[in-house]
């Protein structure tokens, strides 16, 4: 790909993750945090506090759904089989399995694992992404890592134990009834267990639902071993989640669970004093993504991405001098809060290139040139919108702190950022020598397409952009369609897309309602444009973005923090978990309905990639979101 004038230039269901990864309150947190803005990984052997981490095995996160608490005298070792059932709007069946291993020792120590699932007629084995140890005596965590051959060490509190489980019979807030009955006992894998059915009731209109949405589960629990050993989770949409115990033995699991494996390395996050010297370095957030690489040679091969990042960082600031990310990071002593390389905004691009090594290392499916084109398309045109907008460095009252002051200051950040994605995408050929580049830098192109995007938005609101209505977009790409027959097709999706801004609303009220909605009707023309132009994503792109926005919604909706608020907060912070929810169900409604009208404008081409943009704007939506949790310290930096 080649750059010029400031343009880029070349060439899995959600509903799961919405109905159990929020109602299921029976989960296993799946690893430590990986090094944040307030700590840094430094080798095991030198000093200072090690740095926290923000909760125990935590009964909200993935994994195989069950809670382990940290009991002492009560050893076991079992094996949990996990099966996921996720229907799709054609009516075909997404099925898939996993398995993980779990042990406690007598002293309270806590064996536990995470796979990534494979389908459910596979004979693959669920490959290993991580393994956890709790530590109760010492306070500490560890996380170990196949894929880069490592440990993360950290400290929790062990007191933080989740609520327990409310008694039996019928509680009703208004919105939502739930009913919990008994099913009495049974034996289990030589153990009593006692068996409870849930049902939760969502009355029609709560969340612009026309029918009461209702979720079932069914979980069998071991007072001896204070253990869940069996979950059955239904949702409303007929996805189900199977969890059971099995190959229970009761006893000493023996040490070699709890030791690190032979070769890896230690990495302990701590904090030196009170204060933090610096944001880790590009070098210090990566290398916890990659494995088979010197630290010579990544050091080396990262310095024209440090250096590229930093140019941009400066040339964002003089643009968007208000904008706080410009600021340095909280705790930062005076000589380093004056460094522009010790900015917020350094933090969360550091970050975000990050992520994308480990999204590359850890998927299967890697991101594909139409995805890229899709990307680069929005990018372009969102970039061209704002710098022929005739308001453009006329600053008026309300204006985002983000807009750049000038058509040149604009031009000059952007041939910044392309300089940052040319070395980054460099970078990436260097670790991935085997893999097409056609989608290399995606996610960091995606963010900026979001920002100009943004940035559209803005002038649009002034009135320096003209708007055009999804009716009439719809019909420039589409022609041949009558009012009337349009009308008609769009009226189940113009009544999700209001149910959904009223949730948005609902759950971020500070945001603008007439802003966001003509930022929601701009999305949905895109899936259109991709289709009419022939770029529409594949199946396998489309369920990419589902584990995307899975992963993410489930990191924002476990925050700790989700519903407490403080000063500063941004306008996209929830009002809380239940809105949120209701938000993210309103949001797959609308999806769902706008997936049906393209399928009956393209009867032929079956459902392939249909709302992939859409599931990918709404993963990133929500990973800005998980952003602001991890700046409050409320979420860990690997979002699992």
């Amino acid at each position: 790909m080649r750059f010029s004038n400031g343009i880029l230039s070349g060439s899995k269901l959600g509903i799961l993750a919405a109905a159990l990864g929020v109602v299921l309150a029976l989960g296993q947190a799946t690893a430590a945090s990986q090094a944040n803005t307030a700590s840094q990984a430094i080798p095991e052997n030198q000093t200072g506090a090690l740095a926290p981490v923000d909760v125990t095995p935590n009964p909200n996160g993935r994994g195989d759904g069950m809670y382990i608490p940290l009991t002492k005298d009560q050893p076991f070792k079992v094996r949990f089989n996990v099966e996921i059932t996720k229907p799709l709007p054609d009516g075909s069946l997404v099925k898939q399995k996993y398995y993980v291993m779990a042990a406690r020792d007598s002293a309270g120590y806590e064996y536990r694992e995470l796979r990534d699932p494979v389908p459910s007629d596979s004979d693959r084995e669920p490959a290993v992404v991580s393994t956890m140890v709790y530590d109760a005596k010492n306070s500490t965590a560890t996380a170990c890592y196949p894929a880069r051959h490592n440990c993360q060490r950290r400290s929790f509190d062990p007191g933080l134990q989740p609520a327990g489980q409310p008694g039996l019979g019928t509680t009703d807030n208004g919105q939502t009834t739930t009913v919990r009955e008994s099913l009495g006992k049974k034996q289990m894998d030589g153990v009593e267990a006692e068996g409870v059915r849930e049902t939760q009731t969502v009355k029609a209109g709560v969340n612009g639902n026309s029918k009461p949405l209702v979720t079932t589960r069914e979980t069998w629990y071991s007072a001896q071993l204070q253990l869940y050993l069996s979950v059955m989770v239904t949702d409303p949409y007929g996805a189900t989640r199977r969890v059971e115990a099995t190959d229970l033995k009761l006893g000493e699991p023996g040490e070699e669970w709890f030791a690190i494996p032979e070769g890896y390395r230690v990495l302990v996050q701590r904090t030196v004093g009170t204060q933090v010297r610096a944001i880790p370095t590009l070098e210090q957030t990566v290398s916890q993504h990659v494995s088979g690489i010197s630290e010579e040679q990544l050091t080396e091969e990262l310095k024209p991405v440090d250096a590229a990042v930093l140019d941009y960082a400066k040339a964002h600031a003089a643009g968007a001098p208000n904008d706080p990310l410009n600021k340095p990071l909280n705790n930062l002593n005076d000589t380093a809060s004056n460094d522009i390389g010790n900015s917020r905004l350094v933090s969360t691009l550091r970050m975000r290139l990050a992520a994308e090594v480990q999204t590359m290392q850890m998927s299967e499916q890697r991101m594909n040139r139409a995805q890229m084109d899709d990307a680069t398309a929005r990018m372009n045109a969102a970039y061209r919108a704002v710098l022929a907008s005739p308001c453009m460095g006329k600053a008026a009252p309300g204006d985002p702190p983000t807009m750049p002051s000038s058509a040149a200051r604009l031009e000059a950040e952007q041939k910044a950022w392309l300089q940052v994605y040319d070395a980054w995408t460099a970078f990436l050929k260097v670790l991935f020598p085997n893999s097409s580049a056609g989608g290399f830098g995606f996610m960091l192109a995606n963010e900026r397409a979001n920002e100009l995007q943004r940035m559209q938005n803005v002038e649009r609101n002034r009135g320096c952009i003209p708007v055009e209505s999804m009716e009439a977009s719809i019909e420039r790409i589409l022609p041949g369609q009558t009012p009337e027959q349009l009308s008609a097709a769009l009226k189940p999706v113009d009544a999700a897309v209001n149910a959904y801004i009223a949730a948005h609303v609902a759950d971020q009220p500070n945001d603008n309602e007439g802003d966001f909605a003509r930022m929601l009707e701009s999305r949905l023309s895109v899936d259109l444009q991709q289709q009419e132009r022939g770029r529409a994503p594949t199946r396998d792109a489309f369920e990419e973005a589902e584990l995307h926005l899975s992963q993410a919604f489930r990191a924002v909706s476990e925050s700790p923090c989700i519903d407490r608020h403080i000063p500063g907060d941004p306008p996209n912070a929830p009002v809380s978990g239940d809105t949120l929810r209701a938000e993210e169900t309103a949001w797959l409604a609308m999806r769902d309905a706008w997936v049906k009208f393209v399928a009956s404008l393209y009867p032929n081409s079956g459902p392939a990639g249909f709302g992939y943009s859409m599931t990918e704007q709404r993963a990133n939506e929500l990973r800005e979101i998980q952003n602001v949790e991890r700046n409050r310290g409320c979420r860990s930096d690997d979002g699992n």
